[in-house]
């Protein structure tokens, strides 16, 4: 008899899911970072970035940031800057890289099930943890997306939150959370816009009558269109290009 996985998946536990989607995500995470190294050098790396990302981690680079301290980044980062001695800052903050990917994927488990069944949130959270884009941006790399997009993933689950609540202190609490994850995304740079927008029209999504689901989803993919293509673009071109970090 072969191992039952898709069983497994619907039997198991919530915590013990989330320990799978991460642990395999970092695993793969981890093999790529030291495959890279041992096929290219050990001051070899995949984006340039890193290197940025290690001066903030000293404290040297943090001015530079968008948001400067209140910049979540720098929270992350900077601790490796007291542990660890400067000449291994840039595998510090490679190995940060990793680690907030693989969460990543956590969050996409904890996003998914919200609205469907077990099997397709850790289904969706392999899927995502394992796209070739996805594996290369925390491969000896660290970039600003690494941070934002935990961001804006937690922003959705607390908007789908949100919209379930029926009671006003867990509403009132769960809007001030929703309000301090955005303010410190946006330190990050502008590109919380785009979850904030995003978080928005998931939260009605849940809100609305299944009747007009259909209509509901047109309209979204409709102003997610027009906007992508008519707004977003230039702000975003005009903003992020004035940032060191791109």
């Amino acid at each position: 008899m072969g191992f039952d996985l898709d069983g497994w998946v619907g039997e198991a536990s919530f915590w013990r899911k989330v320990f799978v989607v991460f642990g395999l995500g970092f695993l793969a995470r981890l093999f790529l970072n030291l495959f890279f190294h041992f096929r290219w050098g050990w001051r070899a790396v995949n984006q340039i970035e890193l290197w940025f990302y290690a001066g903030v981690a000293d404290g040297s680079y943090v001015k530079y940031l968008h948001g400067g301290w209140l910049d979540p980044t720098v929270w992350i980062l900077r601790p490796l800057g007291f542990l660890l001695p400067r000449d291994f800052l840039a595998y510090g903050v490679g190995f940060a890289g990793v680690f907030l990917s693989a969460l990543t994927g956590v969050l996409v488990y904890v996003l998914v099930r919200q609205s469907q069944e077990g099997r397709t949130a850790v289904y969706s959270a392999l899927i995502y943890s394992f796209m070739v884009e996805v594996l290369a941006l925390s491969t000896v790399s660290f970039t600003h997306g690494l941070v934002q997009i935990p961001l804006m993933l937690s922003l959705m689950v607390v908007a789908g939150r949100l919209a379930d609540s029926s009671s006003r202190r867990e509403g009132l609490l769960l809007s001030g959370l929703y309000l301090a994850i955005a303010f410190f995304g946006f330190r990050v740079n502008v590109e919380m816009s785009v979850g904030v927008f995003i978080s928005i029209a998931y939260a009605l999504g849940l809100t609305v009558k299944k009747e007009y689901s259909g209509v509901y989803a047109g309209l979204v993919c409709l102003a997610i269109v027009l906007g992508g293509i008519l707004i977003l673009p230039p702000v975003l071109a005009g903003v992020v290009g004035r940032l060191p970090q791109g």
